[in-house]
């Protein structure tokens, strides 16, 4: 249900009916897109068939995966973030599904796909970041209000007329202002006053009108920022309505921010939208990193790469050519833990 790393042990193969007993961990093998809901168009590049996820072993150099032994693997969960533009992110939700799904094979005739490093020891900067743009969203699919469709909403304003919605962005940058984009549904017949008001940690940041529909509910998206945010924001949304049959309905806060690179928790993604430069070389310098961390560079799909840079003290250090780059830190001790479903029967549905 979560973008990260994910760990695969014997109890996880055991649950799904796997016989550890003997098993080769290089005989087992993770396959998965993790690429969200299929596009509608025919002409949008999909993954055809189930991709090989390049994984990494811990443990099991005996050729024997036994108690301790584990592997690891980025896993995608249902909904997707995308670059909209150079300054921030948008999400594309999943309509159909709250999880995604991956498949494990145990075949002796299928190469392993192990995660190789990728040195990026060194380099000459001409940019360093110690920072990354930082993206969550809120969104909570309760109901449809036309009874179907892809488009859900979430808490109702009606008794409720005010509620509160708190973000926890550990180590922001307070420098750069904070950027929320707020979807909302009424059924307002006239916006005379009416309001939509934005109160964050107790300042109010925007105030609109309801939005209005004369025979069912419309949709309004508003977009503000506030600056020197804090690493805790409790974003207040209030509802003003001009009749008491006005139903207001949340669909979506969607937060754009800027967070150092101060390590926290398990693991965390992080990355920077810039313009692609091939002749320029950043330097990313991650904080309070300990012995047992590692980055993986995840930009290519199904295949992440082990960062090779410099532990000094608790800064980690890597070099790398100015692009648009997907990483994720972990602590190498907190993995995320897939859900097991069970046996699958193969299928082949291009035979269909």
């Amino acid at each position: 249900s979560s973008d990260g790393i994910h760990k695969i042990d014997r109890s996880l193969l055991s649950a799904l009916g796997i016989n550890v007993n003997g098993l080769n961990p290089n005989h087992i093998h993770v396959f998965g897109n993790g690429e969200g809901s299929l596009p509608e168009l025919n002409a949008t590049p999909y993954t055809d068939d189930l991709a090989q996820n390049a994984i990494s072993i811990v443990g099991g150099q005996d050729g024997s995966f036994d108690e301790g032994d584990y592997i690891l693997f980025y896993g995608h969960g249902p909904h997707q973030w995308y670059p909209n533009g150079t300054v921030e992110f948008e999400q594309r939700r999943n309509p159909y599904s709250d999880k995604s799904f991956y498949f494990i094979q145990i075949s002796s005739s299928l190469p392993a796909k192990i995660i190789n490093e990728i040195d990026y020891s060194s380099g000459v900067e001409s940019l360093t970041y110690t920072s990354y743009d930082f993206r969550d969203v809120y969104e909570n699919d309760l109901v449809s209000l036309v009874g179907g469709g892809k488009r859900w909403y979430g808490e109702l304003f009606d008794i409720e007329l005010s509620r509160n919605f708190t973000f926890s962005v550990p180590a922001i940058e307070s420098t750069t202002p904070a950027r929320f984009r707020v979807g909302l549904a009424a059924n307002a017949q006239s916006s005379a006053g009416t309001a939509q008001k934005y109160t964050l940690n107790g300042t109010q940041v925007f105030q609109s009108t309801l939005p209005v529909a004369p025979y069912d509910f419309n949709r309004s998206v508003v977009n503000f920022s506030a600056a020197n945010p804090s690493s805790t924001l409790t974003l207040n949304v209030s509802v003003t309505r001009n009749n008491a049959t006005t139903l207001a309905y949340l669909d979506r806060i969607l937060l754009n921010a800027r967070r150092n690179l101060v390590f926290s928790g398990a693991q965390f993604g992080f990355r920077n939208l810039t313009l692609p430069d091939s002749s320029a070389i950043v330097k990313y310098q991650l904080s309070n990193v300990n012995s047992t961390g590692f980055v993986w560079d995840i930009s290519v799909p199904h295949t992440p790469r082990k960062v090779k840079g410099i532990l000094t003290g608790n800064v980690f250090k890597f070099w790398c050519e100015k692009y648009y780059r997907e990483f994720v830190a972990s602590n190498g001790i907190g993995f995320l833990t897939p859900a097991a479903i069970g046996r699958i029967d193969n299928q082949n549905l291009h035979g269909l």
